[in-house]
C-alpha cells in the first residue's frame, strides 16, 4: 500500500512538473531521488543536536510527532524549499505526499533542518549558526538554538539584528513552548531565557 501511495505521488508530482515546464535544476523528482537527495545531506543531519530539531518543533509544529507527516507544515515547508523556483500548488501537496511516505519523521525534521531558511539569505541550520553565532550546530546553546528557531516564520519581522527585541520575545516563547511539551525541563529553560546572547553581523556567512 505504501508502495502504492508513493507512486501515485510521485506520477502526479511527475505530470506537475512538465505541465508547468520541467526544470532540469530541480533536484528532488521523485521518490528515489528524494531519498539520494537525503543520503548526500544525511553525514551533516545525522549530526544535529536532538535540542536544535527540538526547537524547531516547538517553533513551528509541536505536534510534529503525533501527526501525519503529509499534514505537518513542517513537511509542507520542506516541499517548498526544496521546489524553490519550481514551486507551484499541484506540485507542493505531490512532493509533500512523497516526503511523508518515503523519509522518517526523524528524516523529515533533519532535511528541513537543513533546508531552512532563517533570514539574511541564510539557509540551513549549519549556514546560520556560523553566520550568527561564528558556531556550528552542534556548539550551539538551547538559548541560541531558540533564538534562531524564532526567527523561521517571519525571517525580517524577528530578524535577530534588526529586529532584536522582537526576536527575543519570540525566542523566549519558544523556550515556553519547548517546556510545555516536555522537550525542556523548567531550569534548562530558565537558564536560557536569562542568557544575555552576542550576535554577530550575518553577512559574513550568508549574502542577503
Amino acid at each position: 500500500m505504501r508502495n502504492l501511495i508513493t507512486w501515485c505521488a510521485t506520477l502526479v508530482f511527475t505530470v506537475a512538473l512538465f505541465a508547468q515546464g520541467f526544470d532540469a535544476g530541480t533536484e528532488v523528482k521523485n521518490a528515489s531521488s528524494l531519498r539520494t537527495y537525503f543520503d548526500e545531506k544525511a553525514p551533516s543531519a545525522k549530526v544535529l543536536p536532538r535540542s536544535i530539531l527540538l526547537t524547531f518543533v516547538a517553533a513551528e509544529d509541536r505536534d510534529f510527532f503525533v501527526r501525519h507527516s503529509l499534514r505537518s507544515p513542517i513537511t509542507t515547508y520542506l516541499a517548498r524549499m526544496l521546489l524553490g523556483q519550481n514551486y507551484d500548488k499541484m506540485k507542493a501537496p505531490a512532493l509533500s505526499l512523497i516526503i511523508s511516505t518515503e523519509l522518517t519523521k526523524d528524516e523529515i525534521l533533519s532535511l528541513y533542518a537543513m533546508e531552512v531558511h532563517i533570514g539574511s539569505g541564510c539557509f540551513g541550520i549549519e549556514d546560520v549558526s556560523r553566520a550568527y553565532f561564528a558556531k556550528t550546530p552542534q556548539e550551539l546553546t538551547l538559548s541560541e538554538s531558540a533564538y534562531l528557531a524564532s526567527a523561521i516564520k517571519k525571517p525580517t519581522w524577528c530578524h535577530p539584528l534588526r529586529n532584536s527585541d522582537r526576536a527575543l520575545k519570540r525566542q523566549n516563547y519558544v523556550l515556553s513552548k519547548m517546556q510545555n511539551a516536555g522537550f525542556a525541563n523548567e531550569s534548562a529553560v530558565n537558564l536560557a531565557k536569562s542568557t544575555a546572547l552576542t550576535v554577530q553581523d550575518p553577512l559574513g556567512g550568508c549574502e542577503e
